[in-house]
């Protein structure tokens, strides 16, 4: 891909590892004209908040046994298109996989399919996640699920906004039909995202390199997406679990 092709709303570049392996390296800086809203404040905002999120999110689903892609954080010099500079931007590095995107694809839905949907759609939940649409995950070869694009979370109306137990009961995704709780799935769903525990988040957000924490919390109040510091996210996401935790106390009744 060259630099200055435009690919959707962020800044990408095709790469290769030493061993062959593709990558894909993707900033949050807006790759289209600049909206009148959308202010210099809201962009570095997305810089350092779209990276960080795809990070975290790389390790909190899989936690759940969902797959999504492994992702790692740097520093690349990228062409930004509005601008037309090149910047350093804050990259987050997803290693590729083979896979049909869902809207692409038309399958028999297998238990362990509808139950990996089950479990994504609490954890978007409890991560505030909202763009897990059809073309922002793949169905594997096995048939499995497997989530992309994990930028669109800890925005800034999910930080402001209590978490309500009710949001799990009603859960949704953006299937052609919506997947529906039994006795199995909610065993199975309370057994897995109960998993994702607060130590854990701790960890998760430790990874997190603490240079890139201070760009982000620099950045608070730039835009929806860093609307709240690193760890104000960080507690929000544990106040969410103890939320799941609760219904799922609640729905074993």
């Amino acid at each position: 891909m060259h630099p200055n092709a435009t690919n959707g709303v962020h800044v990408k570049q095709f790469l290769n590892d030493p061993t062959g392996g593709a990558w894909v390296a993707k900033s949050g800086a807006l790759n289209e004209p600049f909206l009148p809203t959308h202010t210099p404040a809201v962009e570095r905002g997305r810089r350092v908040a779209f990276p960080l999120n795809e990070a975290l999110a790389s390790l909190i689903y899989p936690k759940a046994g969902i797959k999504t892609n492994e992702v790692a954080l740097g520093l690349r010099t990228m062409f930004v298109r509005p601008t037309g500079t090149w910047e350093p931007l804050l990259t987050s590095f997803h290693r590729m996989q083979t896979g049909w995107l869902r809207d692409h694809v038309q399958f028999e839905r297998t238990s362990r399919y509808l139950e990996d949907l089950l479990c994504m759609a609490c954890i978007d939940i409890i991560l505030g996640q909202r763009d897990h649409k059809p073309h922002n995950y793949l169905v594997t070869p096995e048939l499995d699920l497997f989530l992309f694009d994990n930028s669109d979370c800890m925005y800034q109306d999910w930080l402001a906004a209590p978490c309500d137990p009710d949001l799990f009961e009603t859960v949704w995704t953006y299937e052609p039909s919506r997947p529906v709780w039994t006795d199995a799935t909610r065993a199975a769903t309370a057994t897995r995202v109960t998993a994702i525990t607060p130590d854990f988040i701790d960890e998760v957000f430790a990874t997190i390199p603490i240079e890139f924490r201070r760009a982000h919390d620099t950045c608070i109040d730039a835009g929806p997406y860093a609307a709240g510091s690193m760890l104000q996210k960080q507690e929000r996401i544990k106040t969410n679990l103890e939320v799941f935790n609760r219904w799922a106390s609640r729905s074993r009744c």
